[in-house]
């Protein structure tokens, strides 16, 4: 910062190969301490930096993206140094959230370069080893820096699901790795085997890490371990197997939990993979099961529903429709 103000005064630069000054290095200097004010710095210099170019009208592309490899290389030694500081863990929390939250990482990581990297890599580290010491934490805090490290992953980081993390390595690796998939397809086999029964909401962490994805909105433990194939296969992302299992299940043995669910769950499942008849035969059987249940006006909708998509003359729309009319209505 000093050597910029120098160059600001400058009406001419020489340049000499000659090494004039030399680095003494102490384990117990201040750049072996956190300080909070560190990352103050490597803001003000990445400031100093961006003011010095535009002053000499010398901020072009090139440089926006030299500017944000700067700011990745000031963070990347301060995190370095809270990850090997004394600092209590809650400090590290606190301050890793800082450095996540700040306008100028969001701005730095949209460069595509290898310090953005590292500095992904090394918030990881520090954000594995938090997980695993048992303590107090601010989950936003927590949430912030998963958001760097693992941003597909950060609604599985709950309140209170710190200590899960900690006890199971491999959900542990999983999350702090931005795998989703291998995060959803673990706390499935572990809701499948009663491991943490209670301990943890498994079923809403399982739910929450795919919002898009036909099962976002099941959280019901028990609904995963009725059907864990077909909740397998959607995790994975193959939809026709999980519709054709599911159909397997209608044709033969019946839907063993929460049929309704269960038929909603397929509903949608045909409907992502536009198969009509799939999509046709599940609202029959969505219908069915709503007379069967006396619900007679949700029966009658999808009826109507039926007769609007062309199966006024279906066999089982007709049975169905000639079965409603013998009920009374349902006060």
């Amino acid at each position: 910062m000093v050597m910029l103000q120098y160059l600001d005064h400058c009406q001419r630069i020489g340049i000499d190969n000659t090494a004039m000054y030399h680095y003494r290095i102490r384990t117990s200097s201040v750049s072996f301490e956190y300080n909070p004010r560190r990352f103050d710095s490597d803001i003000a210099y990445y400031e100093h930096l961006r003011g010095f170019l535009e002053r000499h009208q010398a901020l072009d592309p090139p440089k926006e993206f030299w500017l944000k490899r700067v700011y990745f290389g000031s963070t990347l030694n301060t995190l370095d140094t809270l990850l090997n500081a004394k600092n209590a863990p809650e400090e590290k929390v606190s301050a890793c959230a800082r450095i996540a939250r700040h306008p100028l990482t969001a701005l730095a990581l949209t460069a595509d370069c290898e310090e953005r990297d590292r500095f992904r890599t090394l918030m990881g580290k520090i954000f594995s080893a938090l997980l695993q010491v048992d303590g107090q934490w601010n989950c936003e805090d927590l949430r912030a820096i998963c958001g760097v490290v693992a941003p597909d992953c950060v609604a599985a980081l709950a309140d209170g699901s710190t200590g899960l993390y900690r006890q199971d390595q491999e959900l542990r690796e999983a999350l702090c790795g931005n795998q989703p998939t291998a995060l959803g397809l673990g706390l499935l086999e572990r809701i499948r085997t009663g491991r943490y029964s209670g301990r943890w909401p498994l079923g809403q962490l399982l739910a929450g890490l795919f919002p898009h994805r036909p099962i976002a909105a099941i959280t019901d433990e028990h609904f995963y371990r009725s059907y864990p194939e077909v909740c397998r296969a959607v995790i994975q992302g193959d939809y026709l197997s999980a519709l054709d299992q599911l159909t397997d299940r209608l044709l033969g043995e019946g839907l063993p939990y929460d049929p309704e669910t269960a038929l909603e769950l397929f509903l949608s499942l045909a409907a992502r993979e536009n198969q009509v008849p799939a999509f046709l035969f599940g609202k029959v059987q969505l219908a069915a099961l709503c007379l069967e249940q006396g619900r007679a006006e949700e029966c009658a909708a999808l009826l109507r529903e039926l007769e609007e998509m062309g199966m006024e003359d279906n066999e089982d729309t007709l049975r169905l429709k000639a079965a409603l009319q013998k009920r009374e209505p349902t006060p």
